[in-house]
């Protein structure tokens, strides 16, 4: 039989509204669950901070340089400079490795609460003691997954550089030829990535057990695993729109405040509406990103159990629609 997509995403967004209590681990949990070929083209055309990490490793000269540039200015000024910039490296990376352990966490609480919700079972405060239990195995797997990722992507960008030369052969095909393979295989390595994980937090499963079972789970089911990514994309791609459409409305008003504060000469007027303009943006895109990332997640974690469970062999929903026409 094949999947029940209608069912999968209202079932989802129905977690997704229904997890309130868990919205605030979405906020960091969302940035690590993508929707697969959605994420993965948006990774390749730059627009993903991994991108950035890739292109260190491609052109390292600009950001060693740097590097090398603020040490030696550190050294010049004495010793408290140097031990001040040793300090300030120390807990920027201190910080970074809080957020991306909460960020996992996340994760692991959405996946956990979303599966006990499908069985009706009880979803209170254990959630956080469970999730913590696959902590240590999912940040080994986002480290592996975020690794071949950020190499697939430095390859990208090396080969873009290279056919960018105005006196490359052949330039056009390679980079389209390029794009659509590096989108390829970074969407393999989402979805591959969400089975995954799935797979640790509720069986136990071991990073590269994980890995093994998640990418067998993806050729096994290849279509219809891309139908729901497409599906999870278009999702993805409307919550952009919504915050899109949502800013501009929501922006109307204090732009019509700083209008009349410019035109009548009251500073005071842009001074309150341009910082309260800039909060309600900030929030109105937080919760778009906390929704967002709640839903994938549910969807992800909904569409493993299906593959997974007893009973009759899932098809795609294109295999379905051609035996009866």
């Amino acid at each position: 039989m094949s999947v029940a997509y209608r069912s999968l995403l209202t079932t989802a967004w129905s977690l997704t509204t229904h997890l309130r209590r868990f919205w605030y681990v979405a906020l960091l949990g969302g940035l690590l669950i993508g929707s697969g070929v959605g994420t993965a083209t948006f990774q390749v055309l730059g627009a993903d901070p991994t991108s950035s990490v890739a292109r260190a490793i491609t052109t390292p000269r600009e950001y060693l340089g740097t590097l090398a540039m603020l040490w030696a200015q550190a050294r010049a000024t004495g010793t408290g400079a140097t031990a001040a910039l040793i300090a300030y490296a120390a807990l920027l990376s201190t910080i970074l490795i809080a957020v991306m352990l909460l960020a996992v966490h996340g994760v692991n609480v959405l996946i956990l609460a979303t599966e006990r919700r499908s069985r009706r079972a009880a979803v209170d405060i254990t959630l956080h003691r469970d999730a913590m239990r696959a902590l240590v195995p999912t940040t080994i797997l986002h480290c592996i997954t975020k690794g071949i990722t950020i190499a697939v992507l430095a390859g990208w960008l090396q080969l873009f550089i290279a056919v960018a030369q105005p006196t490359a052969p052949i330039a056009a095909p390679w980079a389209v030829a390029g794009f659509l393979a590096a989108t390829a295989v970074l969407t393999i390595i989402e979805i591959v990535t969400a089975f995954a994980l799935t797979s640790i937090v509720l069986d136990g499963r071991t990073p590269f057990a994980a890995l093994r079972d998640g990418a067998a789970l993806c050729t096994r089911y290849l279509r219809v695993v891309l139908e729901h990514s497409l599906l999870f994309t278009a999702a993805h791609v409307a919550a952009f729109l919504l915050w899109l459409v949502g800013s501009a409305l929501l922006m109307l008003p204090f732009a019509f405040l700083v209008g009349i504060g410019s035109m009548l000469r009251i500073a005071l007027i842009p001074r309150i509406a341009i910082p309260l303009g800039m909060l309600t943006l900030i929030g109105f895109l937080a919760s778009i990103a906390v929704l967002a990332g709640i839903f994938l997640v549910a969807a992800w974690t909904l569409l493993y159990l299906r593959l997974t469970s007893p009973g009759a062999e899932p098809e795609p929903w294109l295999l379905r629609y051609a035996r009866k026409n």
